[in-house]
C-alpha cells in the first residue's frame, strides 16, 4: 500500500508582499489507509505556506490548498519548495517552483534566484542559484554572518594574496517579450595594493551563452576601484547598469572572476545582484488572473450554511476575488484562501450556479469556469427571491430581468430600504417598463407568501380615471399569464410605501415568473416604485 503526490500548478510568481495557492492532491493505492501530513521547505526569508486543511483524512486521498504567503521584504529570485506528505509510515514529496518578483510595478520580474545570497545558512562554495569554485586559498566564495553584508546577512566573495581564479555563476533567462533588462550589483573592494595606475587584481562581469562560451565582458573592475586600502570592510559602490536587453529570447550564464596576483591581497565582496526585467509594465500586463472553485464541488448537493472556497493565482498579484451566485455578486473577500459562507436557505431549492471571479493589481480579471449545485433545505422557513432589494445595483440586475433604466438609485424616488429600487414608468409620455425573476416554489411548501414594498406618484389630476397602469402577474416558465394578482393605477398614489402581500401557494411544484408591468399613457406622468421584495415558503 502507498501514496502519490502533487501540484497544480506546479510554479507560483508572485510580487513581494503578495500570495498564490496551489492545489496539493494525494492519490492512494493498494489499501492505503491512513491520514497524510503535509508540510513545505526550501521557503526564502519572509514567505511562509499554510494547508487547508493542514492533512488529508484516512484513507489519504484527497487535496488540499497551499497558500504561499511573501512579504515585502522577501528577496527576489526563483526557488525550488519542497512539498512532503507524510503517512502510514510513507514519506513522498513533490516541488513547486516559486518566483518572488520586486514590487513597484513596472510590469517587472527578477530573472535571478536570491541575488541577495540569503539562503545559505553558512558559508559555501554554492546556493540555490549559485555556482562558485573552491578557492586555492581554501576560503568560500559565499560568505555568511561575517557582518560584510551590503543588505542581510550574506555575500559574495572573492580574493587573497595568493595567484588565483574565483568565480561565482548563474544561469538565467531573457523572454523574448522582454523590453528591458539590466544587471546591477552592489560591490565592496578592500586592496593593501598602493599604486595608483597599475592594475594587478581584478573582478570581471562575464557574460556567457547556456554552454559557456563567453559573449561580452561588459565592467571589469580592480584594485584601482577600492574602496579601503586595508583589511577593513569599507563601503560598497554600485556599478553603472548593464543592459543585456539585447539577449532577449536567450539563456544566459552571469559570471562573476576574480582574478588575484600573489602578493599585496584584493578582496571584491558582491550583494544584491539583480537581472531585472520589464515585459509590458504595470498598466501593460494584459494577463488576466486564474481562479476556480475548489468547494463545493460541481454537481453537489448543499443545505444550511456552506463554505464556498476559490483558488486564485496570477503573475502581479491577486487583488480580490468575487463570488457569484446565479450571475449575482453575493461577496467580495481580499485574503486567500478565499471564501464564502453561504447561507443556502436564502436561496430557492433546486438547482443553482457559483463562480468566481478574481482581480489582479494591473486591473486585469479572471473569471472561472461556472459550477451548478443543488441546494436542499427540507424545513424551515425559506426567501426564494435573489437580489430581493436590487442592492447589486444598475450594472447587476440578475437574477432579475428589468427594462433599461429601471434599477434606479435617484434621490427623486428614494428606496424603501438601502440604496436602490426599482422606478417603472414616470416618463409623461407613452412607455412601458417591466421587471422579471424566474423562481421554483417547493412542492412540501405548505404557505408561499409574495410580498413587496409600493410607491406611486402622479401628475394626473384625475380621481376616477385609471391613465396609468401596474400590473402584477404570475407567469409560467413560458411567459404565459397564470393570473394577474392586483393592479395599481395613478388612483393609487400615496407619499409614501405600502407593502403589498399576495399567497401564491396554488404554484407549489412549479417553476413560475413574478412580472410586474408597468404602462404609461402619452401625458402626465405615472411613476410606480416597488423594492425589498419576498417570496417566503414554509
Amino acid at each position: 500500500s502507498d501514496f502519490t503526490i502533487g501540484d497544480s500548478p506546479t510554479s507560483l510568481s508572485l510580487t513581494q508582499g503578495t500570495s498564490g495557492n496551489s492545489t496539493i492532491t494525494t492519490t492512494v493505492s493498494g489499501g492505503f489507509n491512513s491520514a497524510v501530513s503535509l508540510s513545505a521547505s526550501g521557503l526564502p526569508s519572509g514567505a511562509t505556506a499554510t494547508f487547508s486543511p493542514s492533512s488529508i483524512a484516512a484513507p489519504g486521498s484527497g487535496s488540499s490548498t497551499m497558500t504561499v504567503n511573501t512579504a515585502s521584504t522577501t528577496p527576489t529570485g526563483t526557488y525550488s519548495i519542497t512539498i512532503t506528505g507524510t503517512g502510514g509510515g510513507k514519506t513522498h514529496t513533490t516541488t513547486l517552483s516559486l518566483t518572488v518578483n520586486p514590487t513597484g510595478g513596472g510590469g517587472g520580474t527578477e530573472a535571478l534566484t536570491d541575488g541577495g545570497f540569503e539562503s545559505a545558512t553558512s558559508s559555501t562554495n554554492s546556493a540555490p542559484g549559485w555556482t562558485g569554485t573552491s578557492s586555492v586559498s581554501g576560503h568560500n566564495t559565499i560568505v555568511v554572518g561575517t557582518g560584510s553584508a551590503h543588505a542581510g546577512n550574506a555575500n559574495g566573495y572573492f580574493g587573497s594574496a595568493n595567484s588565483e581564479t574565483d568565480t561565482l555563476t548563474q544561469a538565467f533567462s531573457i523572454p523574448s517579450t522582454a523590453t528591458a533588462a539590466s544587471l546591477t550589483f552592489w560591490t565592496n573592494i578592500v586592496t593593501q595594493e598602493t599604486t595608483t595606475s597599475t592594475v594587478y587584481d581584478t573582478l570581471k562581469v562575464e557574460i556567457h551563452n547556456s554552454s559557456g562560451t563567453l559573449l561580452a565582458t561588459p565592467l571589469t573592475l580592480s584594485n584601482l576601484n577600492a574602496t579601503s586600502d586595508s583589511n577593513t570592510t569599507g563601503t560598497y559602490f554600485k556599478p553603472a547598469a548593464i543592459d543585456l536587453s539585447t539577449y532577449k529570447g536567450q539563456t544566459l550564464q552571469l559570471v562573476f572572476r576574480a582574478a588575484t596576483d600573489s602578493s599585496l591581497p584584493t578582496t571584491f565582496r558582491i550583494d544584491d545582484v539583480s537581472v531585472a526585467l520589464t515585459t509590458g509594465g504595470g498598466s501593460g500586463d494584459t494577463t488576466p488572473p486564474t481562479t476556480s472553485i475548489t468547494a463545493p464541488a460541481g454537481g453537489a448537493t448543499v443545505s444550511g450554511t456552506t463554505s464556498v472556497t476559490a483558488s486564485a493565482s496570477d503573475n502581479v498579484g491577486v487583488t480580490k476575488v468575487e463570488f457569484y451566485l446565479d450571475g449575482a455578486l453575493q461577496t467580495t473577500d481580499t485574503t486567500s484562501p478565499y471564501s464564502w459562507s453561504w447561507n443556502t436557505t436564502t436561496a430557492a431549492n433546486g438547482s443553482h450556479t457559483l463562480q468566481s471571479k478574481a482581480y489582479d493589481a494591473a486591473g486585469n480579471v479572471g473569471s472561472s469556469s461556472t459550477i451548478t449545485v443543488t441546494v436542499s433545505n427540507s424545513t424551515g422557513s425559506q426567501q426564494l427571491l435573489g437580489n430581493p432589494g436590487f442592492e447589486n445595483g444598475s450594472s447587476n440586475t440578475s437574477p432579475w430581468t428589468t427594462s433599461t433604466g429601471v434599477v434606479s438609485n435617484s434621490t427623486s424616488e428614494p428606496p424603501h430600504g438601502g440604496t436602490w429600487d426599482a422606478w417603472m414608468d414616470g416618463y409623461g409620455s407613452a412607455h412601458t417598463d417591466s421587471i422579471l425573476q424566474t423562481v421554483t416554489i417547493p412542492s412540501t411548501a405548505t404557505t408561499a407568501t409574495l410580498s413587496f414594498w409600493l410607491h406611486v406618484d402622479t401628475a394626473e389630476t384625475t380621481t376616477t380615471t385609471q391613465y396609468d397602469k401596474l400590473q402584477v402577474q404570475i407567469r409560467n416558465s413560458s411567459g404565459t399569464v397564470l393570473a394577474t394578482l392586483a393592479t395599481y393605477s395613478n388612483l393609487d398614489h400615496n407619499t409614501g410605501f405600502a407593502q403589498k402581500s399576495f399567497s401564491v401557494l396554488s404554484y407549489k411544484g412549479q417553476t413560475i415568473q413574478v412580472y410586474l408591468v408597468g404602462t404609461e399613457d402619452a401625458q402626465l406622468q405615472t411613476s410606480f416604485v416597488v423594492d425589498d421584495f419576498a417570496l417566503n415558503v414554509q
